[in-house]
């Protein structure tokens, strides 16, 4: 006789969480024949004999018995609290957090939410070891830097590649115009919307990135979206969520107290009586009104809207649909941050074997913008270097020009305001669809394609009467198409060698391509004032950029595990890409990491004060290419110019030009090869209420590729070459504590602390300094001996004891060489949050700390010269510089005017470097779960209501005079630590609802 067979299909998750649970082994009772689950927690068998039982165990959780059923949900119970948390790791696959030889860090969505940030990098600060962020502006839509365990690349792409449900994601960031002149953009991380993320996983070391190729050598951020759990949601879930928000500006420090003059007289700005200083006398000696130049600016108000609906379409299949709307108005009038998000989602099991997942994502952006920085059409210039008595309203005279204080050599803003702005707006699509085939219940082929496609479209325009550049008016606009298509395809086997030894293992292949095009037309000099439109100029001028760039891999992976408590994890990666010569395009890299969870030694009676204890080590090499067409020699438009009377502009009189450009290719460039060495040590104590994670690395990266300057005879100015070394040597803490647990109340404390140390070992032969990002003086460099972000321009002279020397006049004397007078990487950063719960009462407050590290601060050369700087406040009496005198070598006694002694100093830079050191409150949320059995709201299944304010209060040092020392003039670029004309930083209030039926 035969007894009936059925194909079973089932999944394992955790009675505590709901989580899937990788690798439970999953036996029929009384049999050898078994399974285990995968990394969605499922397994599968084709033919079991009805009535036969199922026993099913994992480290962790009791063993349970289950009778066999067609399909099934098994829950499993926790036995002692394991570290059990499935971490989503390289390429999507989810590990248990035991089985991890690298550190791997998880932000959830409620954090990224409590952060009540537009932009996710900003959400991310202070919440994870080893991760720098540095946001640019006050303005909304401003864009964010994030670094992982500090600056690894000689060019601007230290940071780390983004990951969206297993497809890359592009966060680059496409300014109008010139960062110094014109100000920063957003970063395209903007598009994400933290209502639709379930977690983000930081992936920080070369091991956990090996597995991604060369883009991945910054690390990983992976973002893991919501609605992808299967066969658990029998009923349709709908969430919506509601917030609003105010931002108030925290100004910038200036004088207030003297009025519109020089050297103690009074102007009043009439036609008259110019000036550009401040350095008349105390306002309280006239009977005169002052102003205050911050009225410029607004109460910025939020508007966040979301909803979702998540539930199961049929016996086999799910669905989840999000949308979410977010209107941000900024503190400065014309600006303005709004996008609409669409997630959609559909998962379907057609059989046992094959399962299928879609996923749709769109995101429509628009930012508008005054302009900022060192170019005249930033607003703050007046604001920060205009006297309080000059009333600049109304902005035009009886003749429609503008008024000013001063002759004309700046910008009203509120002329400004309506005669000036940048717009841009983003199209963004990320559509993917993955399948996973089981062809025995041990291997499973997956496959994976997926898109990141924008359009940005950007419009720029200062009008006819604007004092600058074009003072008859100018109109950019710029289109770019980025394109990016990656398909993995991977096999994976997951196989109990014995009952004590386990392998899963792993082979794949990634393709990759990309494509760029930007398309940008300058018209200039307006035939009609105020009307924005190209055809509107007098002269255009066309330019068209194209990059292409592809990569071929084979990875493969090879995990070891015995008795779940030694695990050896094995990985190499090939890439072959289209930037580098044929004969340097192919390059391997591996990587080796091990974990040892010790404490699985321990007797299960001492398991409850000693819970968890694991030992990691790693090693990684890792690879990454050229940018596209850097081994070729191109052309460029002829752009010929006499230095006197301006450029000739192509095509002129209908002639095109075209000359070799100054920059050569290099057909002998290599592949950049880092390595790194991780060591790591987790605790849990006391039942979980200590919990202790140290990480210790040591990462090289050499054969940089960067651009560098060659000698012109060589008929070129500059070239991309292999050279140069750079280094990352860090500790990183993460500690956990839950001092009170008392009934309903809970206590819980997070701590992190980094300390990195990064050098610039070498650069190229003759090479001690590479100029990234301001001035020739001031500007960042790259220096040799120091941490990339050396600070570069004159100093004051000084004898070996250290004083600044004095000339005969009283006056300090500028060095006439440049060189180094400040570093912008900090010695450390910290952060450290509490959160209390009682009932359905929480309360959460985030601090961070960065000490140690220096920016320049561009304001307080204008400030100071125009006599607005708050340094400049005590000047009452005649100042003696603290010097000594550079022909006695005596104490300097020689008095000077204030006024010629603050507008002699601002000149030499040192004069404008500033500590950023600070302490912040970054968050602090209030939260209520309102119980909803006592109202009997039958049809409600949860409703939160939450406080957050954001910055609450900043402490700096004493040095620091402007809005906030995270602003950087560059944005998202490695051209880190300039202030120059910003708009202030925000405080913030937010109140939000969220309702679940």
């Amino acid at each position: 006789m035969f007894s009936a067979q059925i194909k079973v299909q089932g999944l394992v998750i955790s009675g505590e969480d709901g989580q899937p649970i990788v690798g439970a082994t999953v036996k029929i009772k009384g049999t050898k024949t078994g399974t285990m689950t995968d990394a969605n927690g499922i397994f599968s068998f084709s033919a079991v004999e009805l009535g036969s039982i199922f026993t099913i165990s994992h480290l962790g959780f009791l063993i349970k018995e289950e009778p066999v059923k067609p399909r099934l949900t098994i829950i499993l119970t926790p036995s002692v609290k394991e570290l059990k948390e499935l971490l989503v790791t390289a390429l999507g696959l989810k590990r248990e957090q035991n089985a991890l030889g690298y550190a791997v860090s998880t932000v959830n969505s409620q954090k990224l939410n409590n952060a009540r940030e537009a932009n996710i990098v900003n959400a991310l600060a202070g919440k994870v070891a080893g991760v720098y962020v540095n946001n640019s502006s006050g303005l909304a839509g401003s864009s964010a830097r994030i670094l992982i365990r500090g600056n690894s690349s000689l060019r601007d792409n230290s940071q780390p590649m983004f990951i969206i449900d297993g497809v890359p994601f592009d966060n680059s960031e496409h300014t109008v115009e010139e960062p110094l002149l014109y100000g920063s953009a957003s970063n395209t991380a903007i598009d994400i919307d933290a209502n639709q993320i379930e977690s983000i996983s930081v992936l920080k070391g070369a091991a956990a990135t090996a597995l991604y190729g060369s883009r991945a050598s910054g690390g990983v951020v992976m973002i893991t979206t919501k609605g992808d759990n299967r066969l658990r949601q029998k009923t349709p879930a709908i969430e919506f969520s509601s917030n609003i928000a105010f931002d108030v500006i925290r100004p910038q420090k200036r004088q207030n107290i003297y009025a519109q003059g020089a050297f103690g007289e009074y102007y009043d700005g009439s036609d008259t009586r110019k000036s550009a200083y401040s350095w008349g006398p105390l306002v309280s000696t006239l009977n005169i009104p002052t102003y205050n130049l911050f009225d410029f600016f607004q109460t910025g108000r939020t508007y966040n809207n979301s909803f979702s609906i998540h539930g199961n379409t049929g016996n086999n299949s799910s669905g989840y649909f999000a949308y979410s709307n977010y209107n941000q108005d900024g503190t400065e009038a014309q600006n303005s941050f709004d996008r609409n998000n669409i997630l959609a989602k559909y998962t379907i099991s057609v059989n046992h074997k094959l399962n299928i997942a879609t996923k749709f994502g769109y995101t429509h952006s628009e930012n508008k913008r005054l302009p900022e920085g060192n170019e005249l059409l930033s607003p703050m210039w007046t604001i920060l270097g205009g006297p309080v008595t000059y009333n600049f309203l109304p902005a035009v005279d009886s003749l429609g020009n503008q008024r000013l204080y001063q002759t004309a050599s700046r910008n009203n803003h509120y002329f400004l305001k309506d005669n000036t702005l940048s717009i841009e707006k983003r199209n963004h699509f990320t559509p993917n669809i993955s399948m996973d085939y089981k062809i025995l219940p041990w291997m499973t082929l997956c496959s994976r394609l997926g898109m990141d496609v924008y359009r940005n479209r950007n419009k720029f325009y200062e009008n006819t009467g604007l004092v600058g550049s074009y003072p008859d008016g100018r109109l950019l606009e710029r289109t770019i198409l980025n394109r990016e298509i990656n398909s993995d395809l991977m096999l994976q086997i997951n196989k109990s060698i014995s009952p004590d030894v386990t392998v899963d293992f792993l082979l794949g292949n990634n393709i990759n391509a990309m494509y760029y095009n930007e398309k940008t037309v300058q018209g200039t000099s307006f035939i009609i004032p105020g009307f924005y439109n190209l055809s509107n100029t007098t002269s255009q001028n066309n330019t068209e950029l194209t990059g292409r760039k592809r990569s071929l891999s084979y990875y493969s992976q090879a995990v070891f595990s015995y008795k779940e408590m030694l695990y050896l994890t094995l990985t190499g990666r090939n890439d072959w890409s289209s930037t580098l010569p044929n004969a340097h395009n192919s390059y391997f890299y591996p990587s080796v990491s091990t974990g040892f969870v010790f404490s699985n030694l321990l007797k299960q009676s001492h398991r409850k004060k000693f819970n968890y204890g694991k030992l990691r080590l790693s090693y990684a090499r890792v690879g990454n290419d050229a940018s596209p067409y850097a081994t070729l020699t191109s052309y460029e438009k002829a752009n010929p110019s006499d230095g006197q009377a301006g450029n000739i502009e192509y095509p002129f009189n209908g002639i095109v030009s075209y000359l070799q450009s100054r920059a050569a290719g290099n057909s002998l460039l290599k592949p950049e090869l880092s390595t790194e060495w991780e060591s790591g040590l987790e605790l849990r104590l006391l039942n979980d209420r200590i919990g202790i994670d140290v990480t210790c690395y040591n990462k090289s990266g050499k054969n940089q590729i960067f651009n560098t300057s060659v000698a012109s005879e060589t008929g070129y100015t500059s070239t991309t070459v292999n050279a140069g070394e750079i280094s990352n040597k860090g500790i990183e803490l993460q500690l956990n504590l839950t001092p009170v647990v008392f009934h309903d109340f809970k206590w819980n404390i997070g701590l992190n602390y980094t300390r990195n140390r990064n050098r610039v070992v070498k650069l190229d032969d003759g090479v001690d300094n590479i100029p990234i990002g301001g001035f020739v003086n001031p500007g960042i460099c790259i220096q040799t001996g120091s941490p990339l972000g050396v600070i570069w321009g004159t100093k004051f002279k000084r004898n070996i004891q250290n004083q600044i020397l004095v000339d005969n006049n009283g006056y300090p004397i500028p060095d006439d060489e440049l060189g180094p007078i400040g570093n912008t990487t900090p010695d450390w950063i910290g952060a450290v949050s509490n959160i209390f719960t009682w009932k359905g009462l929480s309360l959460s407050a985030l601090v961070d700390v960065r000490v140690g590290g220096e920016l320049l601060n561009l304001d307080e050369y204008y400030m100071t010269l125009y006599g607005t700087s708050i340094n400049t406040i005590d000047r009452n009496h005649p100042i003696i510089c603290d010097g000594a005198n550079a022909t006695t070598g005596l104490k300097n006694t020689k008095a000077v005017n204030p006024q010629d002694y603050y507008q002699t100093i601002c000149y030499t830079m040192e004069y404008l470097i500033q500590k950023s050191d600070y302490i912040r409150l970054r968050e602090v949320t209030l939260g209520y779960r309102i119980p909803l059995k006592r109202l009997k709201l039958k049809y409600i299944k949860g409703l939160d209501i939450a406080f957050t304010g954001r910055n609450l209060w900043l402490q700096t040092d004493k040095s620091f005079t402007g809005s906030d020392p995270e602003q950087n003039l560059y944005g998202s670029s490695y051209a880190q630590g300039i202030i120059n004309f910003q708009v202030p930083s925000t405080k913030s209030y937010n109140f939000s609802i969220k309702i679940a039926l």
